[in-house]
């Protein structure tokens, strides 16, 4: 289990029960910060990797890129933050991170990779077919 997991399902009885600790009713704690979703008003806090491109801008994220260790960069939060790029149609973003990740495995190991994310077959190929595009200087995938 995850520490999410851990902290909010399995000892959250023993933690209000033993330590008096409360939690925060689901309303209440969706004001102060978010993970899946898109929250209503600026919160205090998020959860994941996937959920930076709203609150780092572009250029510090395409920084920060080179920066994350291997095993953070290969996480399904982070491949996840790509496919938000591609949804947003970031290319420059896309095409740092994709970068990044070519460096690392090849065109297959990424769609293995970001199948395991839970993304259905087909949108996963049409990720990586889009950043190949890019990658490659193919920009007719852009409509350009």
């Amino acid at each position: 289990m995850n520490e999410d997991d851990l902290i909010c399902r399995a000892y959250r009885p023993l933690l209000e029960a033993e330590y008096g600790i409360r939690f925060a009713p689901a309303h209440v704690a969706s004001r102060f910060a978010c993970e899946h979703g898109r929250p209503d008003s600026p919160t205090f806090g998020f959860h994941a990797a996937f959920n930076m491109w709203r609150h780092v801008d572009d250029d510090t994220m395409m920084g920060m890129v080179g920066a994350l260790d291997v095993r953070t960069f290969a996480s399904s939060e982070v491949m996840q933050l790509l496919m938000a790029y591609c949804n947003l149609r970031k290319f420059a973003c896309m095409k740092v991170m994709y970068d990044r990740y070519r460096s690392l495995w090849s065109p297959q190991q990424i769609v293995q990779n970001m199948l395991a994310t839970g993304v259905p077959g087909e949108a996963v190929l049409q990720y990586v077919e889009l950043c190949e595009r890019l990658v490659n200087n193919d920009y007719r995938a852009f409509g350009t």
